[in-house]
């Protein structure tokens, strides 16, 4: 079990998306409008100790992160299980979803 801030994902996003899609021509465009060679450098440039979620702007998904239980966005989510792999299990849970969690588990 480990605490999880946004800021977790941001420091990581950039070499994320360059292994998502390093196969692919850097002239490839998206749906989106922006090529991979484009969203590269402009994740590059993001300063991810300073940088807000919007800063992220179109690549503000990859930051984001939401509870597996209510599906809002938190900056901090508690993870629960193994690390994020192919064929692992876990849950990134909100504090009000562990509360509650507790209180049916005290009281079902």
């Amino acid at each position: 079990m480990k605490v999880i801030d946004w800021r977790d994902n941001a420091r990581q996003v950039a070499e994320n998306y360059r292994k998502a899609y390093v196969r692919y021509p850097p002239d490839h465009r998206f749906p989106s409008g922006y090529t991979i060679a484009e969203t590269q450098a402009f994740l590059d440039a993001l300063d991810p100790e300073t940088a807000s979620v919007a800063d992220y702007g179109h690549m503000q998904s990859w930051v984001e992160q939401s509870c597996d239980e209510c599906g809002l966005n938190f900056d901090t989510l508690i993870r629960i299980g193994d690390e994020p792999d192919y064929e692992m299990r876990w849950q990134d849970l909100c504090a009000g979803c562990l509360q509650a969690a507790v209180k049916l588990a005290v009281n079902p």
